[in-house]
């Protein structure tokens, strides 16, 4: 009784999440708009299919109406009763095609279906518009030999165009369409062969020459039926890689709104802050207090100065005007010396920075390193709580190194992790521990790490803490 009261009111474990952000990815960050290859394929070929149920409808109309002038031409065929039950066939088709395509019209036309519902909804329609084509290629049997030249070929002027109209609808659709012209054409053709192969009292030989045309229309039409297929495809493709650039260059000038609003807010603390300190430096006779208005005004300049660099950076990144340095870079000298700029910032909150490195020489930017390992730290320190410990770590990792730095932080929950790499974001428990900010040191970390190849793997767990991994290569 007691183990399950302890069971209900253990609390349940935070689970860990992982992002892992590779520069070779097509999808490399979640800081950009923008659509991944199966995104796209996705999105063209719902596309076709809501393109498809739009235009097959005058095809389907010219099909029907064709049945009884097919009819009439053929009412003095030898074959009188199959030719009636050749049209109660035609009718039944047509009639179940055009209650499937009402049902279709009333349940899911101007809905946004997915792909697969999309699918599911039309393929009743072409199970139906296949045995419509088989239908029309039995229709050979009737004219082939008995009927006036005439006829015959008013007949196979109506074939030609029952098969040939809806041909730009249903070539949307590669798999229906080549499984409709195979059926229209299989048909005929075993047809045609059944009766050069039946004993007649006319002669076979234009049976038997009556097998090239099919055939040679049925390759005609499998070639344009896969080229109107292509060039649909590479139209809807176009429109589509359109569509996300146009959302791109909106998001963008979106987010140089924002940086402009943000940075407008964010500089006016740090001015307003120098702006007095000044003025009180200036009034003020007492040398300590006179020192410690120097401190802070040297305080609120680093905050404008790392403002500016940051938006700066950024601005740099998105016109792509990146100008990396390459040089040896010693990344242990680079972790000291954060360690170094950084303890002050830690030892106000009581937190401990370690340090374990091995030796580890690079091909990179030493400056863009430097940038992105000490936003890391910044970030670990500025949201953990008093009394914890940092620790950076450097080891060598394939023909590069890795670099991580492991907190005892607040965590990120799964539902965030995604987020973090967003110009702007912030964490919800991110408040709680720090007021300042504005969400764009990860930001700048991600855009870095695509100019510099790095890969960034980030583990974390809600209230345990975080570990950031960046596997820096060497750059030549």
């Amino acid at each position: 009784m007691n183990t399950d009261v302890q069971g209900q009111n253990q609390k349940p474990v935070p689970q860990r999440s992982t992002l892992t952000l590779d520069p070779q990815d097509a999808d490399f960050t979640a800081i950009e708009a923008g659509g991944s290859d199966e995104l796209r394929a996705r999105t063209v070929k719902k596309r076709m299919y809501s393109q498809y149920a739009s235009v097959v409808r005058p095809s389907q109309i010219l099909s029907a109406a064709c049945i009884p002038v097919f009819a009439y031409l053929c009412r003095n065929s030898d074959y009188k009763r199959a030719l009636l039950l050749w049209v109660v066939m035609g009718v039944l088709l047509t009639g179940i095609r055009g209650m499937l395509v009402l049902n279709y019209r009333m349940k899911f036309a101007g809905k946004d279906l997915g792909m697969s519902a999309q699918r599911n909804a039309l393929r009743p329609q072409w199970i139906v518009t296949v045995a419509i084509a088989a239908f029309w290629g039995s229709s050979v049997f009737f004219f082939l030999d008995d009927l006036g030249l005439k006829v015959q070929m008013a007949c196979w002027f109506i074939l030609v165009l029952v098969v040939s109209v809806p041909i730009p609808a249903i070539a949307l659709i590669a798999r229906l369409s080549r499984y409709a012209v195979n059926a229209f054409f299989l048909t005929l053709l075993s047809i045609i062969l059944y009766c050069a192969l039946t004993p007649r009292p006319e002669s076979n030989q234009i049976i038997w020459w009556t097998l090239a045309f099919p055939a040679l229309y049925w390759a005609l039409l499998t070639y344009f039926s896969k080229n109107i297929h292509q060039n649909q495809k590479s139209h809807l493709i176009q429109e589509y890689n359109l569509s996300v650039q146009g959302d791109r260059a909106l998001g963008t000038a979106l987010a140089k709104t924002r940086i402009l609003t943000a940075a407008a807010h964010d500089m006016r603390l740090p001015v307003l802050a120098l702006s007095q300190y000044a003025y009180w430096l200036a009034d003020s006779d007492n040398p300590q207090d006179r020192a410690e208005l120097v401190s802070k005004i040297v305080t609120a300049s680093k905050a404008a100065n790392h403002l500016c660099d940051s938006l700066f950076d950024l601005s740099s990144m998105d016109c792509g005007d990146v100008r990396l340095k390459i040089d040896l870079v010693e990344l242990s000298c680079v972790a000291q010396d954060l360690i170094v700029q950084y303890a002050p910032l830690a030892a106000a909150k009581d937190i401990e920075l370690r340090l374990h490195v091995v030796e580890k020489t690079v091909m990179t930017d030493p400056a863009r390193i430097g940038r992105m390992l000490g936003n890391v730290l910044s970030n670990a320190i500025k949201y953990s709580p008093r009394g914890k410990k940092i620790l950076v770590a450097i080891r060598p990792h394939q023909d590069g190194a890795c670099v991580e730095v492991w907190d005892q932080g607040i965590g990120i929950a799964p539902q965030d992790i995604n987020q973090v790499f967003l110009e702007f974001y912030r964490v919800p428990e991110a408040k709680e521990y720090s007021a300042d900010g504005i969400g764009l040191g990860l930001a700048l970390v991600a855009r870095l790490a695509r100019a510099l190849k790095v890969k960034l793997v980030l583990s974390s767990q809600l209230g345990k803490g975080t570990r950031f991994s960046m596997l820096i290569p060497n750059l030549h």
